[in-house]
């Protein structure tokens, strides 16, 4: 079976509902585990995980409740800092907007709650990183997962304050809004460093046969993990994946064979070309 089913619901578990069912059949299936799915959806436990594997990340805290937003003035001790608000457990920047930038209390809090709101799902806050954004596909499984290709994500028209936020507004009018340049763009240097970030984040959440890894580069100039995306988009117009291999130099029926060619290795069943 080939799994690209985000399953139902709005719960942080809804991906893994139909590898569940299939796992409970004993049909094989392409991509990662109930696990593994559960928790990369979930941003503020993908942080937890990959801190703890030393894999690079932005400075995340969680938001359960109101309760919570009594002390965020701690936060901004510091006044260059600068955050993000997201929902916990959302995809696709779903619930990300180009006002989501909170730069003083006052933010924070208007943002938060509206993710209470409108999502009924904790957020989470995370530290904006301001430098470039990079996207990159990891395919196969263990020692044998290997890049796919990268790319690199900013806008066709800069806005006023130079700041970029890949968000859902830009998703939804993305040939007007969006440049999405090859790994050529890319200084081969951080090229370098992308692929050993995103194989490292791919292991350490224990993914299987194919992922997209999002990151961006701090002030400092080291790339961080943003985002973890184990059932990827693989609509061949819009999708990010499926883009960033046709810039890397693939097609889209290699892309599917590729992931499909993972799966069969991983259950040990014969694969006939054609």
């Amino acid at each position: 079976m080939f799994n690209i089913a985000e399953g139902i619901g709005t719960e942080r578990g809804r991906e893994s509902q139909i590898p569940c069912l299939l796992e409970s059949l004993g049909i094989p299936y392409s991509g990662s585990d109930p696990v593994s799915l559960a928790i990369s959806l979930d941003k503020y436990l993908t942080n937890v995980v990959l801190n703890r594997e030393n894999v690079p990340v932005p400075f995340m805290t969680l938001f359960r409740s109101e309760d919570d937003l009594r002390n965020v003035d701690m936060l901004f001790q510091d006044n260059n800092e600068t955050y993000i608000a997201k929902p916990r457990w959302e995809g696709s920047s779903k619930g990300v907007f180009r006002d989501s930038i909170c730069r003083n209390p006052n933010e924070l809090k208007r943002n938060v709650l509206r993710i209470f709101e409108r999502y009924r799902q904790p957020a989470i806050i995370e530290a904006f990183l301001p430098g470039i954004e990079i996207t990159a596909g990891i395919v196969g499984n263990g020692s044998d997962a290997r890049l796919l290709g990268m790319m690199k994500i900013s806008e066709r028209k800069p806005s006023d304050d130079g700041v970029f936020l890949y968000s859902l507004e830009h998703k939804r009018d993305w040939l007007e809004c969006i440049l999405y340049e090859g790994p050529e763009a890319i200084n081969e240097k951080v090229r370098r460093e992308a692929a050993m970030i995103a194989l490292d984040a791919f292991h350490a959440l224990e993914l299987r046969d194919i992922a997209r890894i999002d990151m961006r580069m701090d002030g400092q100039g080291q790339l961080r993990v943003i985002d973890i995306n184990p059932l990827p988009g693989l609509s061949p117009y819009y999708s990010d994946l499926p883009i960033l291999y046709s810039l890397s130099g693939g097609n889209y029926h290699d892309l599917i064979s590729q992931i499909s060619r993972s799966a069969f290795n991983r259950y040990s069943l014969p694969w006939l070309e054609g």
